[in-house]
């Protein structure tokens, strides 16, 4: 198509200049050869453009039966229980996503005689956004069965380019980045962003060739979940007491059984052997404050045992990046809402006869055998101007 609307132009521009030697005082025939000219250059972007709609009319489906959008329970009703379900973050850091390994010997539907397995990737218990086909290896660690050639793997490349170029042509972009690239070409349209890749190391003699299809709002959608599933979890974390349930002692395992593993933010301070886990929470209903804050876990690395876990209140944030959006007067007012409820809980309380850093404007503790229960509130604490103005209660070991 492209070569036949070049030569369209070349036979516009040399019918124009052909006009131009018959007569080239004629007004008239100017005016006509323009007017032709534009009529066979809109006939042949209508051809161009028909043709276009045409081979993105269809959709080239990678799998039989599933599509995007299906949700885990759809895709089950048809797979069956051949599959490995896992649920990971996504690029380590990401939210959680639910991916489903199916192993194949062969895949018949797209003509590929070679091992290999099929990706589905999930929102969890949402829908289906992304699914590929990895062949010349079987599993995500691209472990290997057998040995393949160069050709073979290329084979299978061209065999799966043969069938994606009959349904969308040459519109695709090509990131080819030469050896060990075997080619690296996407198409993009309404149904989503189709990529086919494949790469050999000969030194290794090791290779797979993928085929792909992304969601449009691929990453759209794992943004949205994220921030949906963040504010669901911070709702589900401002009635957590882990004053209540939790003991210092306790192993790593034993306080994610508890409070579960969807930490905001994983600290790993260089001064000392320890690791904190932080939990925000959107309104404290612990304490019936109100405030917004996080809770916090602090492990010893060494043993993995917990030595310190509570509140930080009126600190939005984690230990690292905290912003302070309340008032004094806020502040005061949560703290004495907050501490006949501790008093209830724990008894009376002792109260040092001088507080123990700059800043601080109420100060409490409880001895609880091994343990101290500490709760305290103040503006611009441990300095002046610091800024830092929060509620802390903490329970931990009394060293």
């Amino acid at each position: 198509m492209k070569k036949k609307t070049a030569f369209l132009c070349a036979f516009i521009m040399l019918m124009t200049a052909a006009c131009g030697k018959i007569d080239s005082g004629s007004e008239t025939d100017e005016e006509t050869t323009a007017a032709s000219t534009e009529e066979i250059t809109s006939e042949a972007e209508t051809e161009e453009n028909t043709e276009v709609s045409e081979k993105f009319g269809d959709e080239f489906n990678i799998s039989p039966d599933i599509k995007l959008g299906m949700t885990e329970a759809e895709v089950q009703a048809i797979i069956g229980n051949n599959y490995d379900r896992s649920v990971e973050k996504y690029l380590d850091a990401g939210p959680d996503i639910a991916y489903y390994t199916i192993p194949l010997d062969s895949c018949p539907f797209l003509g590929i005689d070679m091992e290999g397995y099929e990706l589905l990737t999930f929102i969890p218990d949402g829908e289906l956004i992304s699914m590929s086909y990895h062949f010349g290896v079987i599993d995500r660690d691209n472990n290997t069965s057998k040995d393949h050639t160069e050709e073979e793997l290329k084979a299978v490349y061209d065999k799966l380019f043969e069938q994606v170029h009959e349904y969308y042509g040459d519109y695709y972009t090509s990131t080819d980045a030469g050896t060990p690239s075997l080619g690296n070409l996407s198409w993009d349209n309404t149904y989503g962003t189709l990529n086919l890749w494949g790469t050999y190391y000969d030194d290794t003699k090791e290779g797979n060739v993928s085929l792909s299809l992304n969601a449009n709002d691929f990453a759209q959608k794992i943004l949205d979940y994220s921030k949906e599933k963040a504010v669901s979890q911070q709702s589900q974390n401002n009635g957590l007491n882990i004053l209540d349930q939790l003991k210092t002692g306790m192993t790593i395992e034993d306080v994610f059984a508890v409070i579960g593993k969807d930490y905001d933010y994983e600290y790993r301070a260089g001064y000392k052997p320890s690791v904190e886990y932080d939990y925000s929470f959107t309104a404290d209903e612990v304490f019936d404050t109100g405030l917004r804050g996080y809770m916090f876990v602090e492990f010893d690395e060494k043993t993995d045992e917990l030595i310190c876990f509570g509140y930080h209140i009126g600190n939005v944030g984690n230990v690292e990046n905290s912003s302070y959006p309340y008032s004094e007067s806020e502040l005061e007012e949560a703290f004495n809402k907050l501490l006949p409820s501790l008093e209830e809980e724990y008894g009376n309380a002792t109260v040092p006869s001088a507080f123990s850093g700059e800043g601080v404007k109420a100060e409490y503790s409880w001895s609880m055998g091994t343990d101290q229960l500490w709760a305290i509130w103040g503006t611009d604490l441990w300095g002046a101007s610091s800024g830092v103005n929060e509620i802390i209660v903490s329970r931990s070991i009394d060293r």
